[in-house]
């Protein structure tokens, strides 16, 4: 199936970069998570088994925080982790991880599927600091799959 390739790409760019050169993102980044959206009629049932089958390397894991989440989180190479870690004053016990996240909510209309990119560094003191991952090949990318899936973007 398409989906599933075009989602494991997407998911690969996450991984390969440029480790000894990687700058977190300034912090003016760190304001509300873009999104893709599009709607569909009803759940696209197609979903949930192309994340799980996308997401499934080692570094990686799928979870569903609620019933309207569906979350692949990724952990990165050393540097980029470091990086992250002292630039945002995050935890060694609890490392961050690139997370690409559907979000569902119905409405009178049907359902309007979200997804956005980020990074989730949880921090020292408590709590988790989301950095916003703008991308215009990701936006592409996920724009793609969710018309493949039957959506219309929004």
């Amino acid at each position: 199936m398409m989906i599933f390739r075009r989602i494991c790409l997407v998911g690969l760019l996450f991984l390969p970069m440029s480790c000894a050169d990687f700058t977190p993102p300034p912090a003016t980044q760190l304001t509300a998570l873009p999104e893709i959206r599009a709607r569909f009629d009803s759940f696209p049932p197609r979903l949930a088994p192309a994340v799980e089958a996308a997401c499934n390397r080692p570094e990686q894991r799928v979870i569903y925080p609620t019933p309207e989440l569906i979350e692949c989180r990724t952990l990165m190479p050393p540097d980029p982790t470091g990086s992250l870690i002292m630039a945002y004053d995050g935890t060694l016990t609890d490392l961050p991880e690139t997370v690409i996240r559907f979000h569902s909510t119905s409405d009178a209309d049907g359902l309007i599927l979200a997804v956005s990119f980020f990074i989730d560094v949880p921090q020292a003191s408590g709590g988790h600091l989301f950095v916003a991952l703008r991308s215009p090949a990701l936006t592409r990318r996920f724009t793609a799959i969710l018309r493949e899936l039957g959506g219309t973007p929004i």
